[in-house]
């Protein structure tokens, strides 16, 4: 038998293994985390979220609808967008739709709650609480629809 000489050292292919090992780890932690990246948060997750921003948003003087079209696209789904727009142009709105309410308690923006999600596969309803005490408590249905991964505020009912 022949002597057989490798066209590497040991010490490379050592070098080389542990490369490829390593590579394949971080590649199975990537793998194995990946459903919990692509996971989005849960409907009333999401509708706490907007109701903190938006909320926040109206303590500070400011119009949601008007000023931060980004932000409440993340948020709410398209044709309601589009619907509160159209009336806007119309003849403007009588009551704050998120809320339904002219105005809105103090409060409000800090005391807020979801509670009771139903989920049907792509739909959702979940309540939203606002208020700290019965005397400025808003019961908000909400129904909600998955976009893309997102769950979008698709129709606002007082309770």
């Amino acid at each position: 038998m022949r002597n057989c000489r490798w066209p590497f050292s040991a010490k490379a292919l050592r070098a080389a293994v542990v490369t490829v090992l390593a590579a394949l780890i971080i590649a199975a932690q990537f793998a194995l985390a990946a459903p919990a990246m692509v996971a989005s948060s849960p409907p009333e997750e999401a509708a706490v979220q907007f109701y903190r921003w938006y909320m926040q948003s109206l303590a500070n003087n400011q119009d949601p609808l008007k000023q931060s079209s980004v932000q409440m696209s993340a948020y709410v789904e398209k044709s309601l967008m589009k619907e509160l727009t159209r009336r806007m142009s119309r003849k403007g709105l009588h009551a704050d739709y998120f809320v339904q309410a002219q105005e809105f308690m103090d409060d409000w923006p800090t005391h807020i709650k979801a509670v009771r999600p139903t989920v049907q596969g792509n739909v959702a309803s979940v309540v939203v609480l606002l208020g700290a005490t019965p005397d400025t408590r808003r019961i908000l249905a909400l129904t909600m629809f998955r976009e893309q991964g997102d769950w979008k505020i698709s129709m606002v009912r007082l309770v």
